[in-house]
């Protein structure tokens, strides 16, 4: 279960961010945005164990951030509502979970 877990918190940011994009966007934006998507992933997986936590975890917020506001239309609105606030802390806390779990994972099964 160690080893899923972090996939797990992984696949449902993804499913967060595959919601958000087809909700919230046009076929165009959408293209772009899973091809932005897949790029911050893939950052995200090959940084999860190679550097230290406090960078892992700056990583971590900042590719939230980007994953969370990355529909055009949650943030043009001009006002700030739930979902502009609710998407970026569900892809942070994804996230954090994916690198702190798999990282914990990794030193476990490595001694």
């Amino acid at each position: 279960m160690t080893k899923v877990l972090p996939f797990l918190l992984l696949t449902a940011s993804a499913a967060a961010l595959f919601f958000q994009l087809f909700f919230f966007t046009t076929t165009a934006e959408q293209v772009i945005g899973t091809a932005v998507g897949i790029a911050i992933y893939a950052a995200t997986v090959l940084a999860r164990g190679r550097y230290a936590i406090s960078m892992r975890l700056g990583w971590v917020i900042f590719a939230g951030i980007i994953l969370g506001l990355l529909p055009p239309r949650l943030r043009l609105g001009g006002e700030l509502d739930a979902f502009v606030v609710a998407y970026p802390l569900v892809h942070i806390v994804l996230l954090t979970g994916f690198v702190s779990v798999y990282r914990g994972a990794k030193g476990e099964s490595g001694r």
